[in-house]
């Protein structure tokens, strides 16, 4: 077996350093192939990321004009209240002066009723035949 190296000695070098060189060369095209799956991953991430910032920036513009929309509202909404506000003054005020009225019209009412009586009583007393000067007392 010593004779064999010894004789193919320059042959077994050109064979580990071919065997060498594919090794080398495949780690190369490995490694190559790895870094493109990085890259490709790395630029695929990217380009999710600038979506999603353009999303989010698209959902903050919408919510800024909602936000907006709802603002107006709730100025609408106070203005109206405030409106509503001074009609229920305007409306209490005249409840009140209803009620002033019915109130004078029951005491009306009650005189009149008063004076109704009184004159039936005296008309009473004229059919049963009692003088003038006995209605005056």
């Amino acid at each position: 077996m010593h004779d064999f190296y010894q004789d193919n000695k320059a042959y077994c070098v050109c064979v580990i350093i071919t065997l060498l060189v594919c090794l080398a060369g495949a780690w190369l095209v490995y490694d190559a192939g790895r870094n493109e799956r990085i890259q490709s991953d790395t630029d695929s991430t990217l380009v999710n990321i600038d979506h999603g910032i353009t999303n989010t920036a698209e959902r903050i513009d919408t919510a800024a004009g909602s936000v907006a929309k709802a603002e107006t509202a709730i100025g609408s909404a106070a203005a109206g209240i405030a409106k509503s506000e001074r009609a229920a003054g305007e409306i209490s005020a005249g409840i009140a002066e209803c009620q002033e009225l019915v109130d004078r019209c029951v005491q009306r009412a009650g005189r009149i009723q008063n004076i109704i009586a009184d004159v039936e009583a005296i008309n009473r007393q004229r059919a049963a035949g009692a003088s003038p000067a006995d209605l005056a007392k």
